[in-house]
């Protein structure tokens, strides 16, 4: 995997450094200054630094210090002519990671630069997916660490979220990360069963517990025993069945429909909601102690239209999914395609791009997908900021609404119009420009900045 490493040197120690990393494979940027550095990487973003000390326009020190200040995860190697040793330690305190002095072991260097594809790949695998769930956006990276912390004790999780999130994907990731892996994962739909057979389908029944009862059936409950129970839109569930699931919580233990035998279970208990649990407790909907023992852990998983940075992730991720699943050719989005997906406000969520991308790959021959083979209202109006109204954009860029109060990011905004503006003009960057009154290269680097694929022109 060929990665982006930015080189800051002076011209000698610069030629060598770059011939590695083409040698590498890797793609190379250039500071030729210390006044350079700063900008190129917020625009880069390389997976690793390769910075002299001897550099020109600055203190070399005074670079990493400043790269360090810009993004204390970068990764940075320090070379130099000579090395003092205080230079050293105190590059290293800085927090280089290494330290080279002339002359650079090749070797040693070639093996770093030969990691870092691996590195990247597994850092970005880590980062956009967990075990299932996929995305890049701050919020979804709160609901990782929340994952990977609670999953492997046997706290209560609330799961909570609009229809279409992925309330169920998320359940599965905490069972499969967790320490009931190789056990049982049990879903209670409380949508799709009948009020009066819920507390049979969940705790199961005994033979003649009631008509129709002729054998002894084995609830949901009990099948899940030493593993997961997922109980799926839990503010479903009847108030007098939410006092025997409470009992469950803190006794583990339960009797089944018509039966006198307490059975001890050892199960992990996960539900998911798509209402405001605390506007239910308050209406005598839902009990307040079932609510509290219930949000020991919540994660709220945020609507698509709030994840901007991860719709393309997803529909990237679905295609090929569905393209191997079919046993198609591999497809790609048009430059249209991708702009419209962007727009688009999802009101299904997840579910919705899922099957948005699943039609399209059946449906259409061409291996590049435009915007028109999505299928998708273009008249549809997304919010740019705020849960209920705020600003909203439509896909010819006008904005209507009330601006909301706790403000927007202008970034987000303006990457919206310029993706409108490349929707509408096929991907030419040119044509773009024009109608957004920006010079080509003004728009070249704001496409970089906002990492917007642009084509043409």
């Amino acid at each position: 995997m060929s990665v982006d490493v930015m080189v800051a040197a002076d011209l000698e120690m610069r030629q060598l450094l770059v011939d590695l990393v083409e040698e590498c494979r890797h793609q190379v940027h250039i500071a030729a200054s210390g006044e350079e550095v700063p900008a190129l990487y917020a625009r880069v973003k390389p997976a690793l630094v390769l910075l002299g000390y001897e550099l020109p326009g600055a203190d070399g020190l005074q670079a990493l210090e400043g790269l360090r200040q810009q993004d204390p995860h970068c990764r940075v190697v320090m070379t130099s002519d000579h090395g003092e040793s205080e230079v050293i330690v105190r590059a290293m305190k800085l927090g280089a990671e290494n330290f080279l002095t002339q002359p650079i072991p090749r070797d040693e260097l070639r093996v770093l630069l030969e990691g870092l594809g691996e590195d990247r790949a597994r850092e970005a695998e880590e980062r956009t997916s967990v075990e299932g769930v996929i995305g890049d956006s701050e919020a979804m990276q709160v609901v990782f660490r929340t994952l990977r912390r609670v999953a492997r004790t046997r706290a209560t999780v609330l799961i909570r979220g609009e229809s279409g999130t992925g309330k169920e994907v998320i359940a599965r990731a905490i069972h499969l990360l967790g320490q009931f892996l190789n056990a049982s994962f049990v879903t209670v739909d409380c949508t799709n069963i009948p009020a009066n057979l819920m507390e049979s389908e969940l705790f199961g029944h005994e033979r003649g517990a009631f008509t129709d009862a002729r054998s002894r059936k084995v609830g949901l409950m009990e099948t899940a025993d030493g593993g997961t129970l997922f109980l799926d839109e839990i503010g479903l569930m009847p108030l007098e069945l939410q006092a025997k699931l409470l009992n469950v919580l803190e006794t583990q233990r339960f009797r089944r429909v018509g039966g006198n035998e307490e059975i001890e279970v050892t199960v992990r208990i996960l539900a998911a909601t798509n209402e405001n649990l605390e506007v239910a407790v308050r209406e005598g909907r839902f009990r307040e102690d079932l609510y509290y023992r219930l949000n020991v852990v919540p994660v709220d998983l945020p609507p698509l239209r709030d994840r901007d940075e991860d719709v393309l992730l997803i529909a990237g991720h679905y295609l090929q999914w569905y393209t191997s699943l079919h046993g198609l050719p591999a497809r790609q989005l048009a430059e249209d395609a991708r702009a419209l997906l962007q727009v688009y406000p999802w009101p299904g969520n997840v579910r919705e791009l899922k099957n948005v991308i699943e039609r399209v790959v059946l449906m259409t021959d061409s291996r590049v997908i435009s915007a028109s083979a999505l299928s998708i209202d273009r008249r549809s109006s997304r919010p740019i900021a705020g849960e209920n109204g705020g600003l909203h954009i439509d896909a010819k860029g006008l904005i209507s609404g009330e601006f909301p109060a706790e403000g927007l990011e202008l970034d987000k905004l303006e990457a919206q119009f310029i993706r409108i503006a490349l929707d509408h003009t096929g991907g030419n960057i040119t044509k773009a420009a024009s109608l957004l009154h920006v010079s080509r290269d003004t728009l070249r680097y704001r496409i970089e900045k906002f990492q917007i694929s642009g084509e043409g022109g």
